[in-house]
């Protein structure tokens, strides 16, 4: 998923894993609803998910050591002794945080930020979910490592089965990442489609502007942002170079195209 930043990604995310219900709409998964404005998500529906939050340093909590961090989904569940310990050693192995004897017996504070965003890693995946979502898990670490942690996702991901939800701002991951692409803007989906057709292109003008004006978007566009909110209409009609009078009056439809989808009267 990508899109900028207030574009509704982490609150989707939010929701997919549960921890926030939505206004509209449904989750389904296999088929079958599992959380929607009048439906809670219920704890095994719950355990499908798992979610990998950007900031490494908030999220771990610091009196805890590491092997009580990544262990807490396995003990709450009842898992005890030799199991406990040999599933949260296993999974630092994954993770690459060895010899896991010593790093289990570390406190966050004594990890650099690449370690800890590991850790974070781990704690998701030790009680195996079907969707792993990661919240972008690249902007809280050095530029050196971020190749190195995207690997490890994948990695992780391929060994336990796992499909990989990424959300970022950062394209130059994208390809790196994923297979499939949503864009979004403003809490709607615009586009979405197979990674390679999407970026190299992009049918929505909103993807346009975000590939042409990589790493930033232009000034004469960013400006207008807040000018156009009328319920109703396209989201993207008060920065959009293409639009016409009909955007202006209705929003337009997620439709199929080719290989994947836009929300574009133009395209």
């Amino acid at each position: 998923m990508i899109g900028e930043s207030g574009s509704g990604k982490t609150t989707l995310a939010k929701i997919l894993v549960g921890l926030e219900r939505p206004d509209k709409g449904e989750v389904l998964l296999d088929g079958s609803v599992i959380l929607s404005p009048k439906r809670e998500m219920q704890v095994e529906e719950r355990r499908n998910f798992s979610i990998v939050f950007q900031d490494p340093y908030g999220t771990l909590n610091p009196a805890k050591r590491v092997f009580d961090i990544v262990g807490f989904p396995l003990s709450v569940r009842g898992v005890r002794g030799g199991e406990l310990r040999d599933a949260v050693y296993e999974v630092l192995r994954d993770v690459r945080l060895t010899p896991p004897e010593l790093f289990s017996s570390k406190f966050p504070h004594q990890l650099s930020g690449g370690q800890r965003q590991r850790v974070a890693i781990a704690r998701a995946v030790v009680y195996r979910p079907k969707f792993l979502i990661a919240d972008e898990p690249t902007t809280m670490i050095d530029a050196s490592l971020k190749a190195e942690v995207l690997k490890l996702l994948l990695d992780v991901t391929s060994k336990y089965g796992m499909g990989l939800i990424t959300i970022t701002h950062d394209f130059s991951i994208v390809p790196v990442i994923s297979e499939k692409v949503i864009v979004m803007y403003r809490g709607r989906i615009v586009e979405e489609g197979p990674t390679t057709s999407v970026l190299r292109k992009p049918k929505h003008p909103y993807t346009q502007a975000l590939m042409s004006a990589i790493p930033r978007l232009r000034g004469e566009l960013s400006l207008k942002v807040r000018e156009w909110g009328e319920e109703g209409a396209c989201p993207f009609y008060s920065r959009c170079p293409l639009r016409v009078d009909e955007c202006k009056i209705k929003e337009p439809p997620l439709r199929e195209v080719q290989e994947g989808k836009v929300s574009c009267f133009l395209a």
